[in-house]
């Protein structure tokens, strides 16, 4: 439960930064927020917060209780010895009967912000945070694939020949893959055959990727997300007896079999290009679950286009189940990826401010003509339609001014392009921006 996803706040502020994301601060004594929650089973539930006291002259607390219960269930005393962020998990659970209600957190002396809250049946695993370092887990169970015979292919760019993207496989954790200054970047390895993946170790150098996705795939038409990083710090830190410095390793909360795996950079985290000493690939601990074939839902596979200059005629939604880019998201549960999921019920949010932006990559050249978008409560009522076949250079090809949210449907000349961005000019409301899809 994101803190900033909340149905009502009194008196604190939403804020962010880079190391968390968002979150609430600015928070008082008698401060509150009050969300709806959905509980599917009645029982005791584990509470953990994510907070960061920035008093240490405080008591800070949290008090937690839902509509349902005539007083407080649960006290939680923070500790103010350090300002850094960290969880802070209840001492004793609390009771949630199953339904849809409203859940109250008020703040005792303030003097502290407040990331999320993690609220799950005791004894089950805890949900994930989009703000959760995922990055420093133990593989040792997982058995290594061996990437001998695997080869690099489908490389955006390699700055020099000393850079050659090849280095990356190569077991020799002194050579490196350097991408040219720019975004996106990106680059594929063939397996040669389908393997059981289900993690992964990433060597980076300083010019590391801030923002990436790592998906699999059968046929390099049709893939799968396994996992997303929106905070990368390139692994500072954090290392193995192969180098002692900037690794990501990385588990799977889905365990695909596959043969093509691609590592798909949006954002670096330097002004130099992306950089990646080394490799590593891993099977499945076993506990994971059965494995995805790859391929959850074919649909009509894309043919692929191997000539952008001539764009593939689309037919139909073709932003369905592609990768999609935000300038930020107001929680967890409303990513990018919930705007071209094909789900109404699901959406994107940004923070609160005008200058938000969302694209899709429909991973081939189309002729595209026309972009329907679908929006919450909290619209875009000025906004533009770019379009670009890097995302990198944009061309605007519509301005819509005065829209009055629901379903916008805008048509312009037919433009080739791969990249579809709508770039926020004026919010409707207080709040972000918020698209049930983007089509």
């Amino acid at each position: 439960m994101e803190a900033e996803d909340y149905y009502t706040n009194f008196s604190c502020e939403p804020d962010k930064n880079d190391q968390e994301g968002g979150y609430v601060g600015w928070i008082d004594d008698g401060d509150a927020l009050l969300y709806t929650v959905n509980v599917e089973k009645e029982g005791d539930y584990v509470v953990d917060y994510r907070v960061q006291c920035t008093d240490q002259n405080k008591n800070s607390a949290i008090r937690i209780k839902t509509e349902n219960d005539p007083d407080y269930q649960l006290t939680t005393v923070l500790g103010n010895e350090t300002n850094e962020w960290k969880n802070v998990k209840a001492n004793g659970t609390i009771h949630l009967k199953k339904g849809t209600y409203k859940l109250k957190l008020l703040f005792v002396d303030g003097g502290f912000n407040i990331n999320y809250t993690k609220i799950y049946l005791q004894g089950t695993k805890p949900p994930v945070a989009a703000s959760d370092d995922l990055t420093k887990e133990d593989l040792s169970d997982y058995p290594e694939i061996d990437l001998s015979n695997a080869e690099v292919i489908d490389v955006s760019s390699e700055s020099n020949s000393d850079g050659a993207a090849s280095h990356i496989i190569d077991k020799n954790y002194a050579t490196r893959w350097e991408s040219e200054a720019a975004d996106p970047q990106y680059f594929t390895i063939d397996l040669k055959e389908a393997k059981e993946i289900g993690g992964i170790k990433l060597y980076w150098e300083g010019a590391a990727s801030k923002k990436y996705t790592i998906q699999t795939s059968n046929d390099k038409q049709n893939w799968t997300t396994v996992f997303t990083q929106n905070l990368g710090k390139g692994g500072q830190g954090f290392g193995d007896d192969k180098r002692n410095n900037g690794l990501e390793s990385i588990a799977f909360s889905k365990v695909t079999t596959a043969r093509y795996v691609r590592l798909y950079s949006t954002e670096r985290l330097t002004g130099y290009g992306v950089s990646l000493f080394e490799v590593r690939l891993f099977g499945s601990d076993g506990n994971s679950g059965t494995p995805d074939p790859g391929d959850p839902d074919p649909g009509n596979p894309d043919p692929g286009n191997p000539d952008p200059g001539n764009p593939i005629l689309p037919s139909g939604n073709v932003a369905k189940d592609k990768q999609a880019f935000a300038s930020s998201q107001e929680g967890a549960n409303v990513s990018a990826t919930n705007a071209v999921d094909g789900v109404d019920e699901t959406r994107w949010s940004s923070l609160f401010t005008d200058d938000e932006w969302i694209y899709v990559d429909l991973e081939n050249n189309y002729s595209v003509n026309k972009v329907v978008l679908k929006w919450e409560a909290a619209y875009g009522k000025d906004y533009d339609i770019y379009v670009s076949n890097d995302a990198q250079n944009w061309s605007k090809v519509k301005e819509v001014r005065n829209s009055n949210g629901g379903t916008d449907e805008e048509e312009f000349t037919a433009t080739n392009a791969r990249y579809v961005k709508i770039q926020g000019v004026h919010r409707a409301t207080g709040y972000g921006y918020s698209l049930w899809e983007m089509e």
